[in-house]
């Protein structure tokens, strides 16, 4: 879900045009008109235009006092109304648009609270017009195409109720289901039987089906958070091993096979992990009977923002959504792992989309976390807010920002952005058409594709990626830009490390170097709006540069640990004004939410005066949040321990990740794809083999091209590796539909300065 020219509020000229697309049916819908500009079924897979699909006309009633009133158009964005996203990822689109305006043929407007709201699933779309009734009415909803008009209605009778004003104003719905791919004719019943079961008590979960919304919501708020047994006499961190674990049983007594769509719901009372903050790092793993991940994902969706604007939607939620297929007369058991702060006894990496309705913009903001101590890295790919992509960043395992105590909300460091262009006017050209891809939501590798455009010129796409780990944030950024046709510029950058826009930190000094050491250190020069340095040309295999001696902006950020920030440059290949180029650095001053600072700046070469078509830039950027002192980090990574309390808050420690991390792998089975985020092997008969050195933290290892699921094995150094702490519970598995092929993430202790084997084969039994 995406819109079509970018948010317009930084766009003026686009059109209000939220657009869906499946792999099957798209639309376009236009949130000031309230109508379908483009909807339909797509003539084949691979034809996914949506301007080629036909208009489709809605009409939304409300027949009161024996007048007929016609939604005339959607409510403005603002706050909190208007066009909102509710939900937003691999399986399932949800948003709305409030405050219709609605107005009869004479012109007369009537007063009333109303909204609609599209669900669309890959082969459903569900449309749902809402409205807080304060008298009798009639709600209608109608759609038309050239072939004819499907419509559905409900009479809302508010004479036999209380007659108090609240119990009155209750949300009434109608809604019309449609199966896109065959417009006329409504989905096929769901015939499916579920049922959901506590492990650790064997209760039932209560499970309701939703018609208008195309799920089974099955509500997790009575399940148990369960220990692992050697862990219950432990120390209160022990905690961050619990787990939920929820039996699914489903069952198709039907003659075809049925799809399963399901939303796994805790609400604010179903939240009973007594460390940190739970919410933000959940994440869900649908495994087997045995205990196996299946590769079947779980689009994670949640919430915590509690403005009383927010209705509905207030307060703190988590919806875990995903479709399983059953075969006729077929039945599938299943078990859903609700992971909190460890996964396998190491801190879990998550990305998910986080609802701001209940905070204000309501338009798509993705947050990822390592465990559940609070959010680590946000996103928000349409720039709304604070137009940049990167805002909040938090280090890791380091004294909170409250209290000071462990296993909390962490400072923020925040702000970051890539390709940001400025033309010969100096007007920033916005991102626009930007869509959200996700590949993996974790827990022990995330992968998520932002794409979209400058203007009409550049396509670019960014991989963001966090792994599972136990010292410190270590984000993964994938770039790559594609110069379409000439464009100029007065000021264009490739990357940004701290935003124009946004920033609550400032470094009081910078450095760059490579794997041989330090090249240049400089005091930083906060504000001005200008470059503080000449363009600076990285060399070297592992360039890297240090934002260090950082310092809060804001008074009430001085409490708790503060955290330096580093890059360093894993790959890069560029041409640029037609020529092969290198990555290039600068500080820039700017002046951010009235605070001086300075960003990092990834620029274009000095003598590049012009993007020329075929320009292009693939790199790929390691993002590192750096503890400042030894005495802030209370993780249990005694490695980064000591190398802080040797080189605490210089440019020594992004110099020891350039060069610890730098993985060098010799391959005897498979083919490597890459060493960044993940070391990525392409197995050949499931199986492969190499040879590492190098490594911090835990590495990341993928093992692609797998024909089944489960029951494999790794060996590292001769030894199986087995991190279990609930069984089975410390890797994970994905499907990939493209290649009908599975693959495999391990996070690997690193202790490979001397080099050591890893194996990997498929089980016999």
């Amino acid at each position: 879900m995406w819109w079509a020219e970018g948010f317009p509020s930084h766009s003026p000229l686009a059109a209000w045009h939220r657009c869906v697309q499946t792999g099957y049916y798209g639309f376009v819908f236009d949130t000031e008109t309230m109508q379908f500009v483009h909807f339909g079924p797509f003539a084949t897979p691979t034809e996914t235009d949506l301007s080629k699909l036909p208009s489709v006309r809605l009409e939304l009633r409300v027949v009161t006092g024996g007048k007929t009133y016609k939604c005339i158009r959607g409510g403005k964005w603002s706050k909190y109304g208007g066009p909102r996203l509710i939900e937003s990822g691999r399986f399932l689109q949800r948003a709305d648009v409030t405050d219709l305006e609605f107005a009869s043929d004479d012109g007369e407007k009537l007063e009333i609270n109303t909204r609609f709201e599209t669900v669309a699933w890959p082969k459903q779309l569900g449309m749902i017009f809402a409205a807080k009734c304060e008298k009798s009415a009639r709600l209608e909803i109608e759609l038309h195409d050239i072939k004819g008009t499907r419509s559905n209605a409900i009479e809302v009778n508010l004479k036999d109720q209380p007659t108090d004003r609240e119990a009155k104003s209750l949300w009434h719905e109608v809604s019309l289901v449609i199966d896109p791919l065959n417009f006329h004719a409504p989905p096929p019943p769901c015939k499916l039987r579920i049922l959901a079961n506590d492990v650790s008590n064997g209760n039932d979960q209560p499970i309701q089906f939703e018609a208008s919304r195309g799920w089974h919501r099955i509500n997790l708020d009575s399940t148990e958070v369960v220990l692992p047994k050697k862990l219950l006499d432990g120390l209160p961190s022990d905690r961050n091993n619990a787990m939920e674990r929820i039996k699914i049983v489903l069952s198709n007594p039907s003659d075809w096979e049925q799809t399963a769509n399901l939303l796994f719901e805790k609400t604010a009372r179903g939240f009973k992990h007594q460390l940190g903050a739970s919410v933000t790092g959940i994440s869900a793993v649908l495994r087997d009977s045995n205990g196996q991940p299946t590769g079947i994902p779980v689009q994670l969706s949640k919430n915590w923002h509690n403005d009383a604007q927010a209705g509905a939607y207030r307060g703190q939620w988590f919806h875990g959504i995903t479709q399983v297929k059953v075969a006729p007369h077929g039945q599938i058991e299943l078990e859903l792992s609700i992971v909190y702060g460890h996964w396998g006894g190491v801190a879990a990496a998550s990305h998910a989309q986080l609802c701001l309705i209940g905070w204000g913009s309501n338009q798509l903001w993705n947050q990822t976390a390592l465990g559940a101590w609070g959010e680590n890295i946000c996103y928000e790919p349409d720039q709304v807010q604070a137009n940049c992509t990167m805002t909040d960043v938090r280090p890791l395992m380091v004294r909170s920002m409250n209290s000071g105590e462990p296993w909390g909300w962490t400072s923020n460091v925040g702000g970051g952005d890539w390709f940001r262009w400025f033309d010969q006017d100096a007007k920033r050209v916005p991102h626009t058409a930007m869509k959200s891809i996700d590949h993996r939501q974790g827990p022990c590798l995330t992968e998520v594709t932002y794409a979209g455009h400058l203007g009409d010129s550049i396509n670019h796409a960014t991989t963001v990626s966090l792994v599972r780990t136990d010292d410190l944030v270590r984000a993964t950024y994938r770039l790559r830009m594609d110069v379409n046709k000439a464009t100029d510029f007065s000021r264009f950058v490739i990357f940004q490390f701290g935003a124009d826009t946004y920033s609550y930190t400032g470094e009081k000094k910078m450095a760059m170097g490579n794997e041989e050491g330090l090249q240049k250190e400089w005091e930083t020069q906060w504000g001005g709006g200008l470059y503080r340095t000449e363009p600076m040309r990285c060399v070297g295999r592992v360039p890297w540069v240090s934002l260090h001696e950082a310092v809060p902006q804001l008074k009430d950020q001085q409490r708790g640990a503060w955290a330096n920030r580093g890059i360093v440059i894993r790959s890069w290949t560029a041409k640029l004004g037609g020529k092969e180029s290198s990555p290039w650095i600068a500080e820039r001053g700017v002046n951010v939410h009235g605070k001086e600072t300075s960003t990092l700046d990834l620029v274009l070469p000095p003598n590049v005066k012009k993007l020329l078509p075929g320009d292009f830039v693939d790199g790929t950027i390691e993002f590192v949040v750096m503890p400042q002192f030894a005495d802030d980090y209370y993780g249990p990574n005694e490695s980064l321990r000591t190398a802080l309390r040797q080189h605490q808050n210089t440019w020594r420690m992004i110099h020891r990740e350039a060069v610890e991390n730098d993985r060098q792998i010799t391959m005897k089975i498979g083919k490597l794809q890459h060493r960044f985020p993940d070391i990525r092997i392409e197995a050949t008969n499931n199986q492969a083999e190499f040879e590492i050195e190098g490594g911090t933290g835990y590495v990341p290892i993928t093992f692609t091209g797998l024909t089944a699921p489960a029951r494999y094995e790794l060996y590292v150094g001769g030894k199986r590796l087995d991190q279990s702490v609930h069984g089975n519970d410390f890797w994970q598995t994905d499907y990939d539909p493209t290649t009908q092929r599975w693959s495999q993430t391990f996070n690997v202790p690193a202790s490979f300065k001397a080099g050591r084997t890893i194996h990997f084969y498929q089980a016999n039994n």
